[in-house]
């Protein structure tokens, strides 16, 4: 978060609204669609979900405080009440809902009905909703992006050097550590890829859904996929470097 938000800082600092939404996206882990490119590279699946769930946790209980913080040190102050009830919506309230409806579920339609039916369903609804919100940002803020791409470029930057340079660091610690190719994989995704399915809720919720800062927080997924796959070819092209890899 802190490399994040200097980066931010430094790019844009003439650009308040912008850093601000930067600063959003470099605080939240990502906790979703990293299991994806995981898996594609050939990562445990399993240390995938347990990063995954340790982050979704380190999201409701560290992401108000920090954002918060390196909001304020930008000279974008926001309300800590208003950062912890949003992520508190979008984060705790799901997290409490899908605990209760797993255990009702499960004790009346059973364990296999869960994970065959309701788990496929409900994330087919997930995806739904996500791009719903992104047409509905794209539909406000699509002729920005198309008649001032030096600000799309300028928010770029940041995330751009935060996803190579956190993911090399990660993949080479990993290796002199010595993990396997297996575990290591996971620990480099996780840690360069951001959630910014929670990053644009909040910015919404605290800035607007006309604002710089939600549109910031836009352009981390129009740049995250070309990036994760550069990132999975990567980790393949050096499974050979680490213990065990072929």
């Amino acid at each position: 978060p802190f490399f994040v938000a200097a980066l931010a800082y430094l790019f844009l600092r003439n650009y308040p609204q912008y850093m601000a939404g930067v600063i959003l996206l470099g605080i939240a882990p990502c906790t979703a669609s990293v299991l994806f490119w995981n898996h594609v590279a050939e990562g445990d699946d399993a240390s995938g979900v347990l990063m995954v769930a340790v982050n979704s946790l380190m999201i409701l209980i560290l992401y108000p405080p920090l954002a918060s913080v390196l909001l304020g040190v930008g000279d974008v102050p926001v309300p800590f009440l208003a950062l912890a009830s949003s992520v508190g919506v979008f984060v705790g309230l799901p997290m409490v809902l899908g605990y209760i409806s797993k255990k009702e579920l499960v004790k009346r339609k059973g364990e296999e009905w869960f994970e065959t039916r309701y788990l496929i369903w409900t994330k087919d609804m997930g995806m739904i909703g996500l791009l719903g919100t992104l047409i509905l940002l794209f539909s406000f803020k699509g002729e920005l992006i198309l008649t001032q791409p030096f600000i799309v470029l300028l928010i770029s930057i940041p995330l751009v050097i935060e996803f190579f340079s956190i993911y090399g660091l990660a993949h080479y610690i990993s290796w002199l550590k010595g993990l396997s190719y297996e575990e290591a994989t996971p620990v480099s995704l996780i840690s360069s890829s951001n959630n910014f399915e929670v990053a644009i809720a909040v910015a919404i919720t605290v800035f607007g859904i006309d604002s710089g800062a939600a549109f910031a927080t836009v352009v981390g997924p129009l740049i995250e996929v070309p990036i994760m796959l550069a990132l999975v070819k990567i980790s393949l092209r050096t499974k050979h470097i680490f213990k065990g890899g072929a």
